[in-house]
Order: C-alpha cells, then structure tokens, then sequence
C-alpha cells in the first residue's frame, strides 16, 4: 500500500516539538495497493541530512515528535504497513521547527 497525500502539521507545540497527522489511508479512495492496514509508520529527518532519518510505528494518524532541532526544516513521510509487509512511503511534509 502506498499513502497518496503529505502528512499535515498538526500543531507547533513547542520550539522542538510538532504533531504530524495524516489522513488513514484508504482503498476506495486516492490511496494504493492492498489492505487491510495494521499500522503506520512516520519517517522524519532534518531535509539536510537524509542520512539520520529516524522512524516510529504507530496504530493512530497522528505522533508528536520531540527533541527536534530549532529553526530547521524537517521531512516527515508516512507509509501504510499491511499484515505482511511495508508499504512505499508516501510523498513528504516538508516543515520548519521554530527558533
């Protein structure tokens, strides 16, 4: 399965902190491929260095992330994972931390 749309800035809640939300993917509508979805996973790196790309897996639409760099501008994708398998990451949010 594959999410077809960004992940959303939920809310700053601090200068290192941001919730990311997303849309639950679903068949019947832009999304890809086969379910049922077990989980989600959130992909995040700082968009300078796709070398340090950290992930959580969640069963909700949304995470908070913590212990984020000030003023730096982050990607956060989502993948939609099936009982067998990870799906193909979606496309990213591109968001800046406040400084």
């Amino acid at each position: 399965p594959k999410m077809t749309k960004s992940p959303k800035n939920d809310k700053r809640n601090s200068t290192t902190e941001l919730t990311i939300r997303w849309d639950a993917w679903n068949i019947s509508g832009e999304d890809l491929g086969d379910g049922p979805i077990k989980h989600y996973t959130l992909f995040y790196h700082p968009s300078n260095d796709s070398l340090n790309t950290k992930k959580t897996t969640t069963s909700n639409t949304f995470w908070t992330i913590k212990n984020l760099a000030k003023d730096t501008y982050y990607n956060f994708s989502v993948t939609p994972n099936d009982v067998g398998c990870e799906g193909r990451i979606g496309p990213p949010l591109v968001q800046k931390t406040c400084g």
